[in-house]
């Protein structure tokens, strides 16, 4: 529920208690006595859902938002660290790059990333398409990982930023977690495992695994997804992959592990 519905549940609940208690005058004082308690409490019902509603949009923060500057070696822009709320953008700049994060409701999303990371991810799955198809599950379950690294509204539940540096006097990720379900990871990696390139049909870890090739497991993909440019991989972050299958802390922070539906 986002803060618009919750203003129409709040308004529409009050005028029904207040037209309830027109209502009820047209009763005997022990039913009205009776119908006043009985909307009470549904008042008072909706009034504790709507706050626990409330705080849990309230706990939904960005620990990354938008660009702050550019590597010297790689020009790769690089992600601001923030601590901030989602900011909303328009649906059709999503779809397409991240549809895992559409909304059925609305024309707008709330995310943790703006519209010019999201040309840069699309840029970025572009080229992977050369390599393989972008209707593959590999490819869909891939795009999602990385979506919901730095877009989702979710994104401090199980990622977060470690180490920053400063650039152009902004604070800048360097380094990140990413703690995902263990199950899941090694599921998505199975979609990927025997996914087959266009070069000469080549197998993707091949491509994706770094020095590890046909050696490759879940973790080692997923360290080769996570590595930067210095590191022969090609994210502009070095983020570290945690596998597990109950929270993690890091720094003091308790992080949930990601899952999603696999494709």
């Amino acid at each position: 529920m986002d803060k618009e519905h919750l203003r129409r549940a709040l308004s529409t609940g009050c005028e029904a208690y207040k037209g309830g208690r027109r209502a009820s005058r047209l009763y005997p004082p022990r039913l009205q006595r009776r119908a006043r308690t009985m909307m009470s409490s549904s008042l008072f019902a909706l009034l504790l859902a709507a706050l626990l509603v409330s705080s849990a949009v309230a706990q939904h923060q960005c620990v990354s938002y938008g660009y702050c500057g550019k590597d010297e070696d790689t020009e790769k822009d690089l992600p601001c660290a923030v601590d901030g709320q989602p900011t909303p953008i328009e649906k059709s700049k999503v779809q397409g790059v991240c549809p895992a994060l559409l909304d059925s409701d609305g024309k707008e999303v709330p995310a943790c990333c703006d519209a010019k990371q999201l040309q840069v991810f699309k840029d970025e799955f572009k080229a992977l398409t050369k390599l393989i198809s972008y209707k593959s599950k590999c490819f869909l379950n891939f795009q999602n990982l990385v979506c919901q690294a730095f877009c989702s509204p979710r994104q401090s539940e199980f990622f977060t930023v470690n180490a920053t540096t400063r650039v152009s006097e902004k604070d800048v990720a360097a380094e990140a977690v990413y703690v995902v379900d263990k199950d899941y990871a090694e599921s998505l990696y199975k979609t990927c495992r025997d996914t087959h390139t266009y070069v000469f049909g080549i197998k993707l870890p091949k491509f994706m695994c770094g020095k590890h090739g046909s050696s490759c497991s879940t973790e080692r993909f997923l360290n080769f997804i996570g590595s930067t440019p210095a590191e022969g991989g090609h994210s502009p972050v070095k983020i570290h992959y945690v596998l597990s299958k109950t929270p993690v802390k890091v720094g003091g922070k308790e992080l949930t592990p990601f899952k999603s539906t696999l494709f």
